[in-house]
């Protein structure tokens, strides 16, 4: 990451998280998808990967 600056987002966001701590700075990294709509014909979540 730091000769290259080459990775995707939870490589940066990881190696940050490893920097606060050890700073003493709790941290935590969470991935994954965010909110989304409810079909109003049916009973389920619509989640996308794109907008």
């Amino acid at each position: 990451l730091f000769e290259t600056r080459i990775g995707y987002c939870e490589h940066f966001s990881s190696a940050f998280a490893i920097l606060t701590r050890a700073a003493g700075i709790p941290t935590r990294v969470v991935t994954g998808y965010v909110g989304g709509y409810r079909n109003p014909f049916g009973d389920y979540w619509l989640i996308q990967q794109a907008d």
